[in-house]
């Protein structure tokens, strides 16, 4: 009687076979599911951090420093880009398992899928909204440093009381002087006085020549020893607006 050999199943795996084996057992959902979780975490963290400094910095930037329009304008592009980033990125870690029912493998699927795709969806346009804000920010910084800044307007005002008159009343005399050098040939420039009722008194508009240099002299009166007097000027990107109350001061302009 003849034995016959065992049956072969097959060949013995090979050293690359046990390789990508091995790499297999960990691209199960449970282990890809946990890789994941720590990814999001960090790049949630992190665009968290760069979203929420881009934000502060460009109100911060927007509220003072920045005065050109464009420069302006790419900075609260940058200020609204991380803020939705911001969002998107916190709302990732809103995804829970309170619901679910683990029994069911159709609901446990369906629960991986949203919290694997869905989630790497949401970050990967976080992080693209990052980007967009930081470039935007970059762009409005060169704007601001390459834009030559007008020098502010120089307003001094005097405001004295006059000599009594025939009938004994005497009047608040205010007398304005605004002078500026280097400004935009064709920009206009306006100086207007108002009284405590804000009734025009006397203004003065012009269009600035080719030198770019701006001078008004304006004079204004009202009745009383105590009126005060509401000065408004305006040159190039600069205005100002003050009450003149006191015998003589120079008003600060402020980038408009």
């Amino acid at each position: 009687m003849t034995t016959q050999p065992d049956p072969q199943w097959g060949e013995a795996p090979s050293r690359d076979d046990l390789a990508w084996d091995a790499l297999g057992n960990e691209l199960t959902p449970a282990k890809s599911l946990e890789r994941v979780e720590a990814a999001a975490t960090r790049v949630v963290g992190q665009i968290a951090l760069v979203g929420t400094v881009l934000g502060a910095a460009g109100l911060v930037a927007t509220v003072t420093v920045l005065h050109d329009w464009a420069a302006k304008s790419f900075a609260v592009a940058a200020v609204v880009a991380s803020s939705f980033a911001v969002v998107i990125a916190l709302l990732c870690q809103v995804l829970t398992s309170a619901t679910l029912n683990s029994a069911n493998r159709l609901e446990t699927k369906a629960w991986y899928r949203r919290r694997v795709v869905l989630r790497g969806v949401a970050l990967r346009w976080a992080g693209l909204l990052v980007v967009a804000a930081v470039l935007c920010a970059i762009v409005s910084v060169l704007i601001a440093v390459s834009v030559d800044r007008e020098a502010p307007p120089h307003v001094t005002v005097a405001r004295t009381v006059s000599a009594p008159d025939e009938t004994g009343n005497q009047h608040s005399v205010l007398d304005v002087v605004v002078s500026s050098a280097d400004i935009t040939p064709g920009t206009r420039a306006s100086t207007t006085v108002l009284d405590q009722g804000g009734t025009v008194l006397v203004s003065a508009v012009e269009h600035v020549g080719a030198d770019g240099a701006v001078s008004q002299e304006l004079s204004a009166s009202a009745d009383g020893t105590d009126a005060s007097f509401t000065v408004k000027v305006a040159v190039g990107t600069w205005s100002c607006t003050t009450t003149a109350t006191a015998e003589q001061s120079t008003i600060a302009c402020e980038p408009g």
